[in-house]
């Protein structure tokens, strides 16, 4: 069984994921112990949301005993690039110059490691202008994972694009999602959409108060203090958020439930160094 992958190479995330879930659904539908060559070798410019998402899906139906090889970009850059970012394996891949590679994480351990690793190799890449405003953002949102995912399998990515002056950071779990833990919580949402909104705007599921997944805090930093961009995906539910358009994507993901939740941040570097204390609570 051959997949092959076809994108638009739109610099989009809400394109590039909807592509990428159409592959995933094909790898998903193959049976136990099938033999499936999934094919790169046509694909451009990958975001990281696609790149771990494909990942993470490769690894899931290896462990479920489906026989997953890869067939890789006939661009021999963009080939060497997934092979140094560890597609498709279980191991770290290669720490490049603009790039934290893929890390995956099963326990609590390992996510407070590679959160540390992350921290540290992104903080010798990046301007100085983000004035510690990454750090902050990376810490807060990992925490959340731990705190409130339950996640099996979570993996995170950065790429720093230093041509563009741009930082890409994504972070993926298969955890029981925003909407999911809302209602075990009994609290009301019209959507998941909606469910996403209110974790934005500080609904706490904890039973004292709190923040509220941390996500009020990290919106205001994002929008407000680095005028970059903010994604979230969460089951049916999606987000859009940038400094420009607050209100964020209106539309519905795609009809079929994502399992999980994606956070994926987008900023431009500063233009002038940025203090985090007038943003953070």
């Amino acid at each position: 069984m051959i997949v092959k992958a076809n994108y638009s190479n739109k610099d989009s995330l809400y394109t590039q994921f909807k592509e990428s879930m159409k592959i995933t659904s094909k790898l998903d539908s193959a049976e136990k112990g099938s033999e499936i060559r999934l094919d790169l070798s046509g694909i451009g410019k990958l975001l990281p949301c696609s790149i771990v998402l494909l990942s993470n899906k490769i690894i899931e139906c290896r462990k479920k005993g489906k026989k997953v090889s890869i067939i890789y970009p006939k661009n021999l850059l963009i080939s060497r690039y997934l092979v140094d970012l560890g597609f498709g394996s279980e191991w770290n891949g290669k720490l490049r110059k603009n790039c934290y590679p893929i890390a995956s994480f099963t326990n609590k351990e390992d996510l407070s490691k590679i959160t540390n690793d992350m921290i540290n190799a992104m903080n010798r890449v990046i301007p100085k202008a983000f004035g510690g405003g990454v750090m902050y953002l990376l810490s807060e949102v990992i925490d959340n994972v731990e705190e409130h995912s339950r996640f099996e399998y979570a993996s995170v990515m950065a790429q720093y694009y230093r041509k563009d002056h741009i930082l890409d950071i994504c972070i993926l779990d298969d955890g029981i999602t925003i909407p999911t833990l809302f209602r075990e919580n009994k609290i009301n949402f019209i959507s998941d959409r909606d469910a996403i909104h209110k974790a934005l705007g500080g609904t706490s599921t904890k039973k004292e108060g709190g923040r509220g997944f941390g996500l009020r805090t990290s919106k205001k930093l994002i929008l407000r203090g680095l005028r970059g961009e903010l994604h979230i995906i969460s089951r049916n539910g999606f987000v859009s958020l940038n400094a420009r358009r607050i209100e964020g994507e209106r539309t519905p993901l795609i009809k079929k439930s994502f399992k999980g939740t994606m956070l994926y941040f987008r900023f431009r570097v500063p233009k002038k160094t940025l203090n985090i204390h007038e943003y953070t609570e």
